[in-house]
């Protein structure tokens, strides 16, 4: 789930845990994020075939079922690369509290990833 994260902040995303999904999003303009939820079944690591859904809120429908895309070009790109991203991520190695860097797969504490990712990849 680590590898996850660390892709999906490298990618823009602001990421947060559920129960059973890893949820992030980023912020376009016009009231509208890119949404993404990968399946992860509350396991420390996402299972493989996981669903992984992106689509765009329309946030200026201030609701709980506020208007969203599930399809079109820019979604289409955005999850192509969210996969291609994921696909060549190096993961840790399991130290508790670390994280590989999805760009160029240095470990370091987690609280280091933000600070490395800035200064190493901006």
């Amino acid at each position: 789930m680590t590898t996850a994260e660390a892709v999906l902040l490298s990618m823009g995303y602001r990421v947060f845990r559920e129960t059973f999904d890893l949820v992030a999003v980023r912020k376009l303009e016009d009231g509208k994020r890119f949404h993404t939820r990968i399946e992860a079944h509350g396991a420390p690591a996402i299972p493989r075939g996981a669903e992984v859904d992106v689509h765009i809120d329309y946030m200026h429908e201030r609701s709980h079922n506020h208007g969203s895309l599930a399809e079109g070009g820019s979604i289409a790109i955005e999850m192509e690369s969210l996969l291609d991203f994921l696909a060549v991520a190096k993961p840790s190695r399991g130290k508790p509290g670390f994280i590989a860097c999805p760009t160029c797969g240095k470990e370091m504490a987690s609280a280091l990833f933000e600070t490395h990712r800035k200064m190493s990849h901006r």
